[in-house]
């Protein structure tokens, strides 16, 4: 190998350390600001901003949905319209894993930074 492959390869390995440095120090810009996980029975969300607008979404049974949810400073959960809890603050750099459990009868949603 001659002096300039030696140097080009020097440099791509420099920058490659010095950009997984700079990634690693910084949150991930497509991280989810809420993660959610259904149980076994239809789970409605509704994630709100300050002034009560937002979006809401009726889940399947067993899944999971990854949000976007910059902005928004609240989610509440409801189950055949009944409310069963709300979290808040949402936080744009963390991202909040809800769980959903119990039956649609006596349903809970419990979440926690993740």
């Amino acid at each position: 190998m001659n002096k300039t492959g030696i140097i080009a390869g020097l440099l791509a390995a420099a920058a490659l350390v010095g950009f997984g440095g700079a990634a690693s120090a910084a949150p991930a810009a497509d991280t989810p600001e809420l993660r959610i996980h259904s149980a076994g029975y239809p789970l409605e969300y509704r994630v709100l901003n300050v002034n009560g607008d937002g979006f809401s979404s009726t889940m399947e049974p067993n899944s999971v949905r990854d949000l976007e949810a910059e902005g928004f400073t609240t989610v509440e959960f409801f189950v055949n319209g009944k409310p069963v809890t709300g979290y808040a603050p949402l936080e744009a750099d963390r991202t909040l894993v809800c769980n959903a459990g119990g039956t649609d009868a006596a349903p809970s949603v419990t979440c926690a930074f993740g």
